[in-house]
């Protein structure tokens, strides 16, 4: 099933879970879903991420990059 808007997605995670919490269970959904981007957000590494660094080598210690991975 192909999902293409956020609203199709939440409504696919409500008819999957038991939805007998109520409201409760259904008001989390977002939740669930900002944890589940930032999960993977952490492990997924892409091409666009990628970026050069140039580093100076001096008296045997190289500083690394803020941002490196």
């Amino acid at each position: 099933m192909a999902l293409t808007t956020y609203a199709e997605l939440q409504t696919a995670i409500a008819n999957e879970i038991d939805t007998a919490g109520g409201a409760s269970m259904v008001a989390a959904i977002p939740d669930f879903v900002n944890r589940c981007e930032s999960k993977i957000n952490r492990k997924l590494r892409l091409r666009e991420m990628e970026t050069l660094a140039y580093a100076t080598y001096a008296a045997g210690t190289v500083a690394l990059a803020d941002r490196l991975l």
